[in-house]
């Protein structure tokens, strides 16, 4: 379908932008910045969430995932082996954890129409999250 091709086309560009974005806000903010994802997504998408609010009324936001996780491809091995010392074997879960936690922390900050300012929500969701002492209570 055509509109479909052409929202995986924005989607792609959007989140390829994001990861743009994500660089230089590590390159700004040292080393501790490079654990934390949700800050600079949420940071980025205050500003460009059009495409995930067009995905979120089609219900697509299928296309969304898969351009998260097709911009990430080339930066994961490094940044999971490097940042979190995981195992190679199970770098694909931990991007799949991580890219589905702050999708759905995102896709929910938009449905309640931003209302928290993005690094509020990102600090105070960092620290609930932290908070969990194991994954098991994650999922």
């Amino acid at each position: 379908d055509a509109i479909e091709d052409v929202l995986r086309l924005r989607s792609d560009q959007v989140f390829e932008d994001m990861i743009q974005y994500i660089i230089a806000y590590v390159q700004e903010n040292g080393n501790e910045s490079r654990r934390m994802l949700l800050k600079p997504v949420l940071r980025y998408f205050a500003l460009h969430s059009e495409i995930i609010e067009l995905l979120m009324q089609a219900d697509r936001l299928d296309i969304a995932m898969a351009s998260f996780h097709r911009a990430v491809v080339p930066y994961k091995a490094r940044a999971q082996t490097y940042y979190f010392g995981i195992d190679e074997a199970y770098i694909d879960y931990a991007t799949t954890i991580r890219i589905g936690i702050v999708t759905n922390i995102l896709v929910q900050w938009i449905e309640a129409g931003k209302q928290q300012p993005a690094d509020e929500l990102a600090d105070t969701l960092s620290g609930m999250i932290k908070d969990m002492v194991t994954l098991d209570q994650l999922i």
